[in-house]
């Protein structure tokens, strides 16, 4: 997934990776565990939420040409979803991340929410389906005092 995103800003020559080029990466998907999860949370059309997620990206001159540059740089909520799909994967007690440890970062960080508010996907909800859909549980510490906070990654 993050291949995905990173050729996504070459191709588009911004040279710097946005959380929604790591959402579009993980719609492209569409037969994994995040992604099921979305469908039962109400995202039902991930092609659409896949063009929505790109109109935004544009939009937001997240998708605005610059100057070419041999090196990537990560936009700070980028940088956050990837630190933070990193810790969902330990608190689930893995080595690896998971498209799911991934959804659970945008949805920590807001970035679902920010894109698709008519949809409930705060951290709650995702964190819920997610363990409905994977079996696994996560262990997040101090779960119950962060809930709701907008600096769970700081």
């Amino acid at each position: 997934m993050l291949s995905y995103a990173i050729n996504l800003c070459m191709a588009g020559q911004t040279y710097e990776v946005h959380a929604w080029m790591l959402l579009l990466a993980l719609l492209k998907q569409e037969q994994c565990t995040a992604c099921r999860v979305l469908q039962r949370l109400g995202l039902e059309d991930l092609y659409g939420a896949w063009h929505e997620a790109l109109w935004a990206l544009n939009a937001a001159d997240g998708l605005r040409p610059r100057a070419y540059t041999p090196r990537l740089t990560w936009a700070p909520r980028a940088y956050r979803v990837v630190n933070g799909a990193i810790r969902f994967a330990a608190w689930a007690g893995r080595e690896r991340v998971l498209s799911e440890d991934l959804l659970m970062a945008l949805a920590a960080d807001g970035s679902l929410t920010d894109l698709f508010p008519d949809v409930e996907l705060g951290l709650d909800a995702v964190k819920r389906a997610v363990e409905k859909e994977s079996g696994c549980k996560y262990d997040l510490p101090g779960y119950e005092d962060v809930l709701g906070s907008e600096d769970m990654f700081l």
